[in-house]
């Protein structure tokens, strides 16, 4: 039994080697297109599949609302908002929002799905097309500025994670910050470096990776799952800053969500 063990053991070791290879190899040289398709059909499939939570709310969500956000029915912005999960959540509390995805199909399923809320108004697009984006269902290109001034405004769960490089990252929390008064909670993936020693891989294998300058930090990818970059505390902290944002409250735990809200005003 023993030596079954160890047997599975090495396995494991060496399956889990692959896997850091295949995602530095991935990352490296994939482009950026490559990696934006992945993404997009891989959250076109995930949602239909999606357990639903009773009312919307993951509990760090519902913490970072309560206590952060101004009260319903103060109006909210959601980016990233997949088929509507946050929207709805906040338009049965009371909230008016203005809420945008850029996947077509999740985008059309939001805009189906809040209907019937009418304190919803859905929209395609991406991070980078703010303000301007596609209304629905009449497709009509609009500037969401018009629908502010916005209150609060909400970057969808773990997306601030899947942009492919910080300059990205960086610019969205710029519009965000112009359009938003209130305060603007971002999730993430954490970076925990005693845990990620493979992020830099040694020898032929950096040098490969300085290929892709841009996406430089801790960057993983998987199938389930695309491209993701790992942020530390100071990471995000750096970013507001070079924005203009104050951090109110950042949570970085282990086994626990990684958010930031962040805002126009001093804590």
């Amino acid at each position: 039994m023993a030596r079954g063990i160890q047997a599975m053991s090495n396995l494991d070791a060496l399956y889990l080697a692959f896997d850091r290879a295949r995602s530095a190899l991935i990352i490296a040289f994939a482009s950026d297109a490559l990696l934006e398709a992945h993404l997009e059909v891989y959250y076109a499939q995930r949602w239909g599949n999606e357990r639903r939570l009773p009312d919307g709310w993951l509990p760090w969500e519902r913490r970072a609302i309560e206590q952060f956000f101004p009260s319903a029915p103060a109006k909210i912005l959601v980016g990233a908002a997949g088929d509507g999960r946050e929207a709805k959540a906040l338009a049965a509390t009371g909230y008016s929002v203005v809420a945008f995805e850029p996947v077509r199909e999740l985008a059309e399923k939001m805009a189906s799905d809040t209907a019937p809320h009418g304190s919803v108004r859905a929209y395609c697009g991406t991070f980078q097309d703010l303000p301007f984006l596609e209304a629905l269902p009449s497709g009509a290109r609009a500037d969401v500025r018009n629908e502010g001034p916005f209150d609060g405004a909400i970057v969808g769960y773990g997306s601030f994670s899947h942009l492919l490089r910080d300059a990205q990252r960086v610019e969205t929390l710029r519009r965000f910050a112009e359009i938003s008064r209130g305060p603007i909670l971002v999730s993430f993936y954490a970076a925990f470096p005693e845990r990620h020693p493979a992020a830099a891989p040694a020898g032929w294998l950096r040098r490969w990776l300085r290929r892709r300058k841009a996406r430089r930090g801790v960057s993983r990818f998987q199938v389930n799952g695309g491209y993701f970059r790992l942020l530390s505390r100071e990471e995000i902290e750096g970013m507001a800053k070079e924005v203009g944002l104050n951090v109110l409250h950042i949570e970085i735990e282990r086994n626990l969500q990684p958010y930031a809200v962040l805002s126009t005003q001093k804590p």
